[in-house]
């Protein structure tokens, strides 16, 4: 079971290119925590912005991560997952600044129960 403490050492580790974003996430709360939530966020923002400027990705490894976080996490990496990194890419696509189509192929079968429910509740449909 991955822990929430372990949360973030994972990504890093999984997705090595994060690491200059994670480090101006860092500095940014002056070494304060930031809260695992706000530290997802940075995650999604960093593929946001990457999907923004057309830069590469390794999004089948990125998405990969993420449904290992939602198959093998405790329920607090689960929710942050979901909530912080999934919604705040959902949320993107529905107001038009990222294009669904550029992660939906990637996204696993836990992953996608999860962005249903969300299409469900809000009402977009990716």
């Amino acid at each position: 079971m991955i822990l929430a403490a372990k949360m973030m050492p994972l990504i890093l580790h999984w997705i090595p290119a994060f690491r200059p974003s994670w480090q101006a996430h860092l500095a940014y709360w002056g070494g304060n925590p930031a809260g695992l939530c706000n530290d997802m966020q940075a995650f999604s923002n960093y593929v946001i912005q990457a999907l923004q400027q057309s830069e590469a990705l390794d999004l089948p490894l990125i998405f990969d991560l993420i449904e290992h976080l939602l198959k093998n996490g405790e329920k607090t990496v689960k929710d942050v997952a979901a909530t912080c990194f999934l919604e705040n890419l959902l949320n993107s696509a529905s107001t038009g600044e990222i294009d669904v189509m550029a992660f939906a192929p990637y996204v696993g079968e836990e992953a996608r129960k999860y962005c249903q429910a969300w299409d469900d509740f809000t009402g977009y449909q990716w």
